[in-house]
C-alpha cells in the first residue's frame, strides 16, 4: 500500500488525498462496517478542513496560479500538437519519432490540462522526466521539438515556483481549525489504509481493486510533494 508522507504534503494536497480517499471508499466499500464507521468523521473533518483553508486563500495567488496554469496548458498543447503533426511527415524517421512521443503523451495524459492542478503537475513532471531519457530526447531532436519541450519545462517550473511561494506564505497563517482538522485527518487515514491493505492480503475480494485505486490516487499527489521536497533540499544544499 502506498504510504502517505504527511510531512511532505501541503494543506491543499492533504485535502485532495483525503477527499479522494473518501470518494473511493464510499464508492467501493460503503458496505464494510469498519469503513462506514470511519467515513463519517473523516468526511466531517475533510469538509471543515476545506472550509478553513478557503479562509486563508490569498486572492493574488489565485490570479497568479490561474495565469501560470493557463500558460503551461498552452505550452503542453503546443508541444503535443507539434509532435502529432509529424505523424504525417514524408520522412519515415520523423514519423517514427513523433509516434514514440505521441504514444508517451497518451500514456501519461493526452488531455492532462483537464485534471486538477496537483494531478496535472504530477503528470507533467512524469512526462518531463521520461522525455529527458535518451530514448525520447533523441526523438525530440529528430523532429526539432526542443524549443517546444523547453517551453513545457519552463512553464511547469514557473507554476511550481508560484505554488511553493503560496505554501510558504500560508504556512504561517494556520488557524486553530486547520490545525485541529488536519490532525484528525492524519490520525484517521493511516489505520483505514492499513485495514484495506490487510483485507486485500487476507481475503482479496473487492479490496484489491480498492487498494489499487487508492494507491493510484495517493501516488499522484505524493509524486508532486516528493519532487517539491527534493528541489527544496537541493536548493538548501546549494546555499
Amino acid at each position: 500500500m502506498e504510504k502517505i508522507s504527511f510531512y511532505m504534503l501541503a494543506n491543499e494536497e492533504l485535502s485532495i488525498v483525503s477527499d479522494r480517499t473518501v470518494q473511493i471508499l464510499e464508492s467501493e466499500l460503503s458496505h464494510d462496517s469498519f469503513i462506514s464507521l470511519v467515513l463519517e468523521p473523516l468526511k466531517n473533518n475533510n469538509s471543515n478542513f476545506s472550509e478553513a483553508l478557503g479562509r486563508i486563500v490569498n486572492k493574488d495567488y489565485t490570479i497568479k496560479i490561474s495565469a501560470a496554469d493557463g500558460k503551461r496548458d498552452s505550452s503542453f498543447i503546443g508541444f503535443r500538437d507539434y509532435c502529432k503533426a509529424f505523424l504525417n511527415s514524408a520522412e519515415a524517421k520523423s514519423r517514427a519519432a513523433a509516434k514514440k512521443l505521441v504514444i508517451l503523451m497518451k500514456q501519461v495524459g493526452w488531455t492532462l490540462y483537464n485534471d486538477g492542478d496537483t494531478v496535472e503537475s504530477a503528470k507533467l513532471n512524469t512526462l518531463i522526466s521520461k522525455i529527458n531519457n535518451p530514448e525520447y530526447s533523441k526523438a525530440i531532436k529528430v523532429i526539432n521539438a526542443e524549443s517546444w519541450f523547453d517551453n513545457v519545462v519552463k512553464d511547469q517550473q514557473n507554476f511550481e515556483a508560484i505554488i511553493q511561494k503560496k505554501i510558504e506564505e500560508e504556512a504561517g497563517k494556520e488557524v486553530p481549525l486547520i490545525m485541529e482538522t488536519k490532525s484528525q485527518i492524519k490520525r484517521l487515514l493511516p489505520p483505514v489504509l492499513d485495514y484495506i491493505e490487510l483485507r486485500a492480503e487476507l481475503s482479496g475480494n473487492g479490496y484489491i481493486g480498492t487498494m489499487n485505486k487508492l494507491n493510484e490516487a495517493i501516488s499522484e499527489i505524493m509524486s508532486v510533494a516528493r519532487a517539491r521536497h527534493t528541489r527544496r533540499e537541493n536548493n538548501n544544499e546549494e546555499i
